[in-house]
């Protein structure tokens, strides 16, 4: 049970910061669009 949570866990970090990084830059340039 240990060894599923933990590979569980490794595959959701990756999963998450690829999903945050795509984020971010989508909302600045939005936000940028909207100042200028």
């Amino acid at each position: 049970m240990t060894d599923t949570s933990e590979q569980e866990k490794d595959t959701e970090s990756p999963s998450q910061r690829t999903v945050l990084l795509d984020i971010p830059p989508r909302l600045q340039w939005e936000n940028n669009d909207g100042f200028c």
